[in-house]
């Protein structure tokens, strides 16, 4: 700004910088609601009335699951490298991918007599709620 600068240039770079300041507190407001609602999310799978065995099976899947180089693993795979059982992790599994921490993919069989195989892995913005997850379960009692 200079001397020469006119009223309306000057409500001009005031408006500018107060959008923005605006700018950058919607973006920051926008961060503090996605954390909280993935605290929410996080908090909402742990309060099941389900059992604290079903709360730790769901942290420990949680927590095989935040390594974002995990790829894809089975069902089985997942009981086997958490020591979760079976229906504990397969009901965890559906938590997960319905509240959209987890994809899966489902490769058809090819006999009658056989399931399909399903594959989960950690959605591109999926290690965020995972980690609350893990956290909350610390906290949850």
């Amino acid at each position: 700004m200079t001397d020469e600068t006119t009223p309306t240039e000057v409500v001009a770079w005031f408006n500018g910088l107060v959008a923005d300041q605006s700018d950058a507190l919607r973006d920051r407001l926008d961060l503090v609601k996605l954390r909280a609602a993935r605290r929410a999310t996080a908090r909402r799978m742990l309060t099941a009335p389900d059992g604290l065995l079903f709360r730790q099976a769901m942290a420990e899947v949680a927590r095989f699951f935040r390594d974002p180089d995990r790829g894809e693993v089975t069902l089985r795979g997942v009981c086997h490298q958490t020591g979760v059982p079976l229906n504990q992790a397969r009901a965890a599994l559906r938590l997960f991918t319905e509240s959209g921490m987890l994809t899966e993919r489902v490769e058809p069989s090819d006999s009658a007599n056989t399931p399909a195989l399903r594959y989960y892995a950690l959605a591109p913005d999926g290690g965020a709620l995972a980690s609350e997850v893990v956290a909350q379960a610390a906290t949850t009692v």
